[in-house]
């Protein structure tokens, strides 16, 4: 407990739910320090890699709380038995996805847990769930560090393979600046000779079969088209479909459906008007069940589709004597035609682009900012860039330009952004300065403006 003790908190278990750990403080924990992106996420995503998590008011003092069901922490399970060099690496591996994990759902690498007492592990030791603590008192490289050479310690204790010893050793970072992407990027770069010669792999099958043994599957982001056109999600949801599964059947509909199939299952064996009526009668209140869906994914669809509109909305943006003008045109009820005059501005947009960084990757774009309001999402339509990213909006974000400022503006997005590691208020204008970082789920946005002509 002295490891919470220095965050101004403190942790014990409970069994009234189930294994839970909570974290608390006296007092309660503040709303204002708890980050309200991350927390929403841990409570609304089931995240690979991570531990369940949920807010708890009692007697009005907010807690959080971690299932730990069927886990037991790292520091035990390394002293239950010896580890090959290839459960080493599966587990060092399985720590550094579930760390990259947790960052495409907006959540810091300082927020994540590492400390050996602190990480649970399944039956397989590679079955890794570590803690998130989004408060703003926890996320720190300083806090990161001390992690880390707790975990080191433990690990080379427990006869961590030489060949991760030396390529993985704190004292070659600064704890100022330390991120626990530096530790992964030396893993990732430096395999050993012996994985390269199957050496590990072989010895690793001596002591437990491949096909029986229980690892962590891989993690993975379906592209946004396949997750679309799957059965079981709507074209309309948006950034929902990482959050909501496919629907069952209540009780109600399976009766509905056994009444409808048994009254035209008795018509097909006795072909009478009474059968007839049976069958007839007993389809109505399928066939209401079924138009209410359709009406109300109609109407879904209808409320997203009006987020955006065909065109956007018409503003006169005055950067000087001369500007932009547009004037509508209503030549009947159900049309509207938008007509633009475009005169000769007295002060120009200034030439800017973004920087467009897909994380966990060396995939850097570069996109000019020529045109206003350059909007980005998942798309696929009415967006200026595409982010093929389950976890992103359909119009997640707008980059807008008005008296001599550039601004970001999230558009109600459902899993949100974060401006320079702050959350962003739906629909309001944040100024953007040159290098301002915008995070989405998965990508890092940085702005570079040419101040020559602001």
């Amino acid at each position: 407990m002295e490891f919470w003790s220095k965050f101004g908190v403190q942790v014990r278990t409970s069994t009234d739910n189930g294994p839970e750990l909570i974290l608390e403080c006296e007092g309660g924990l503040k709303s204002e320090d708890v980050g309200k992106t991350q927390v929403g996420m841990l409570e609304n995503q089931r995240i690979p890699g991570l531990l369940e998590c949920r807010r708890d008011w009692t007697d009005s003092c907010l807690s959080l709380r971690y299932r730990v069901e069927g886990l037991r922490p790292l520091s035990s399970a390394l002293k239950m038995k010896p580890l090959t060099p290839a459960l080493w690496e599966g587990l060092l591996t399985a720590l550094s996805l579930a760390v990259g994990e947790a960052s495409q759902y907006l959540i810091k690498d300082s927020e994540v847990v590492l400390h050996p007492d602190w990480i649970w592990v399944g039956q397989d030791i590679r079955n890794v769930r570590l803690m998130a603590v989004p408060l703003r008192c926890f996320a720190s490289p300083d806090s990161s560090y001390r992690q880390w050479n707790k975990l080191y310690d433990c690990m080379v204790e427990n006869n961590l393979p030489e060949v991760w010893r030396e390529a993985l050793r704190p004292n070659q970072w600064e704890s100022k600046t330390f991120r626990h992407l530096l530790w992964i990027d030396k893993f990732q770069s430096k395999p050993s000779g012996d994985i390269a010669k199957g050496a590990l792999q072989d010895e690793d099958k001596k002591t437990v079969p491949a096909e029986n043994a229980p690892c962590e599957p891989q993690f993975y982001h379906p592209p946004a088209s396949s997750v679309i056109g799957s059965p079981i999600i709507s074209k309309a949801d948006d950034g929902e479909t990482m959050r909501f599964s496919a629907r069952s059947l209540s009780k109600d509909d399976l009766i509905r459906v056994a009444l409808a199939a048994a009254g035209w299952i008795a018509f097909a064996l006795y072909p009478e008007f009474l059968t007839l009526m049976a069958g007839v009668l007993g389809s109505i209140p399928l066939g209401y069940t079924l138009w209410q869906r359709y009406r109300r994914g109609e109407e879904k669809e209808a409320a997203q589709e009006a987020v955006v509109p065909a065109f956007p909305v018409p503003q006169a943006t005055i950067t000087g004597s001369m500007a932009e003008r547009t004037v509508l045109l209503w030549p009947s009820p159900d049309e509207t035609v938008a007509l633009t005059t475009l005169l000769t501005a007295a002060s120009k947009v200034p030439k800017a682009r973004l920087e467009v960084e897909r994380e966990h990757t060396d995939h850097i774009e570069w996109i000019d900012l020529t045109e206003m309001p350059f909007t980005i999402g998942r798309g696929p339509e009415q967006v200026r860039y595409r982010i093929e990213h389950a976890a992103v909006s359909r119009h997640h974000l707008d980059i807008r330009y008005k008296e001599n400022q550039f601004f970001a503006v999230d558009l109600g997005s459902l899993n949100g952004s974060l401006r320079n590691d702050e959350p962003m208020k739906p629909n309001e204008a944040y100024p953007l300065q040159h290098g301002d970082t915008i995070r989405l789920p998965g990508t890092i946005l940085r702005i570079q403006i040419d101040g020559s002509q602001l």
